[in-house]
């Protein structure tokens, strides 16, 4: 489901088209579990994201706890103007690094 690649130690992960949680965020958590233990950083390509919702909130929040609990650093990338726009809403982009 979802498409990652990992080159040294870090690991690119990229987003879906919307990130409602359900599955879909069952899906991910198993993936972000799945990670191996030379992964450093964590990049989250949102490139083709469009729609995210509380539960895609609450999937982000959870993955950064998840991943500062294993000392792997998470950045967020090509975050576009509408996502960004409720990551500010809600803050987290004091919490998360986005290039």
């Amino acid at each position: 489901m979802y498409s990652y690649s990992i080159e040294e130690n870090v690991a690119t992960i990229k987003m879906h088209k919307e990130a409602l949680g359900g599955e879909d965020a069952m899906y991910f958590a198993e993936v972000i579990k799945k990670l191996p233990p030379e992964v450093e950083t964590l990049i989250l390509d949102m490139s083709q994201l469009e729609l995210m919702n509380s539960s895609g909130i609450g999937m982000l929040a959870k993955t950064s706890v998840d991943l500062k609990s294993r000392n792997i650093t998470l950045e967020l990338i090509n975050v576009n103007p509408n996502i960004m726009h409720l990551l500010e809403i809600t803050q987290l982009n004091k919490i998360f690094t986005v290039i």
